[in-house]
This record gives C-alpha cells, sequence and structure tokens, in this order.
C-alpha cells in the first residue's frame, strides 16, 4: 500500500545496454605496407578502441563487449587483413552478424602501388605475409589484392597512400574521420627552462636563449657599479 508499482522484465529478457550515441565501428583493412598500423595509431590518437590482427570471427564479441562497457567505448577501430589466414575468409558473415546486432561497420581501405609497397618492405627487411614457400613480394602482394578484392568493392573510403607522408597520413585520416574542420593540425608544445652552463640540453628539438645585462649597485658609495648578466635557456 502506498509503494509504487514495480515492472519487471518478462522472464528471458535480454538487458538492453542504453548508449547516448550509436557506437561508431571502424574496420582498418586494405594491402601491407599502405599504413594500416599508422591509420591505427592515429585512431587511437583521437580517442577510438582500436585492436590490431583481429580474427575476424571475434569482431561481434569486440564490440558488444566495448558498447556494454560503463562508460561505453563508442568509437571502436578493429584491424582486419588477410595475415589470420583461418578466419579471414568468413568477414562477409562476420559483417552481417555486426549489421544484425545493430553495428554498422565503416571500412576504411588502404592502398598503395605495388612498386611502392615491395620497396616498403625491402626497407625494413620484412617477410610479406603471404610470400610462403619461396614466393616472392611481388607474388604476395598478387595473392593479397586478391583476397581483398571484394572488401574492397565494399569499402567506405579508399585512400591510397602511393605519394603519401606518415603526417599527410594522418590530417587525411582525421579529416576523413573526424571532418574536415577537426582541428587536426593543432600543436602541443612544451616548454623547459634551464641554466645553460650547468645543464646540459639533452631534449627538446629546438633551443634558445634569453641574455639580460643588469647592473649591481653597491652599498658603499666609493666602489663602481658593477655589471652583471643572466641567460636563460628554454628548450622545446
Amino acid at each position: 500500500m502506498g509503494r509504487a508499482a514495480q515492472t519487471r522484465p518478462p522472464p528471458g529478457a535480454a538487458a538492453k545496454v542504453k548508449t547516448a550515441h550509436p557506437t561508431r565501428l571502424i574496420i582498418v583493412t586494405g594491402v601491407a605496407g599502405s599504413g594500416r598500423s599508422s591509420a591505427l595509431r592515429v585512431l587511437e590518437d583521437l580517442g577510438f578502441y582500436c585492436v590490431d590482427n583481429l580474427p575476424v570471427s571475434l569482431a561481434l564479441n569486440v564490440a558488444q563487449l566495448a558498447a556494454a562497457h560503463l562508460p561505453p567505448a563508442d568509437k571502436i577501430a578493429l584491424g582486419v587483413d588477410p595475415r589470420e589466414r583461418l578466419f579471414f575468409p568468413s568477414w562477409p558473415r562476420a559483417f552481417d552478424e555486426l549489421e544484425r546486432h545493430g553495428f554498422t561497420p565503416e571500412i576504411l581501405y588502404l592502398d598503395a602501388a605495388d612498386e611502392v609497397v615491395a620497396r616498403r618492405y625491402a626497407e625494413s627487411r620484412r617477410p610479406h605475409p603471404l610470400a610462403e614457400g619461396g614466393l616472392s613480394v611481388a607474388d604476395g602482394i598478387r595473392r593479397e589484392r586478391l583476397a581483398l578484392a571484394e572488401m574492397r568493392d565494399r569499402a567506405t573510403r579508399v585512400i591510397d597512400t602511393t605519394a603519401t607522408t606518415v603526417h599527410e597520413l594522418r590530417e587525411i585520416i582525421t579529416a576523413a574521420v573526424m571532418g574536415p574542420r577537426s582541428g587536426s593540425s593543432r600543436m602541443i608544445m612544451g616548454l623547459v627552462s634551464f641554466g645553460c652552463a650547468s645543464t646540459a640540453r639533452r631534449w627538446g628539438s629546438i633551443s634558445f636563449s634569453t641574455c639580460a645585462s643588469f647592473r649591481i649597485r653597491s652599498s658603499c658609495p666609493h666602489s663602481a657599479r658593477s655589471t652583471a648578466r643572466m641567460c636563460a635557456c628554454t628548450a622545446m
């Protein structure tokens, strides 16, 4: 009596996680050597929860766990590519499961010219993940392109990094994900002041010094004024 009636959910009803905004899910893929790892690092800096080289069959589990966390992770980025040979062929079914559960994956596909990818692998001195059994890097690139052909067709955005630096790629991805006016060009600057004569400058990309001269007046009326010089150094 006098107590408000409490409505209980029916038995077996699954609890739904309430989120202020729908979870954004980005799939980062593309040919090896095109900048996939760099793209994931950019997304991580933008506040995304990132998992690289994830078996695609676990994509739904990761998305649900992140969305159910309190506070929920409303921005998720998953690195999916043919390196995980056992599970990658099942990616269409995994993406269909994501959409059935309310997640809309955006596919960010990174690409580069074959000769550029081959040169990058030569510089890193790492074997291509699909160049097995004595295959060359060129053979591995061709096998990878065949495996990724359908995913490239479904890509939300294709980014060609053939003539792109790491810094330019950061700008491109930030603008593509957060919008063209997202403030991606912001700079964080730290200043450290120290005594030049006693402290070695072992840090900072830029250093400069500021010197000032001043006179010291003696309490004795017969003594001459002396001039002192003070220097301060700053490293950035």
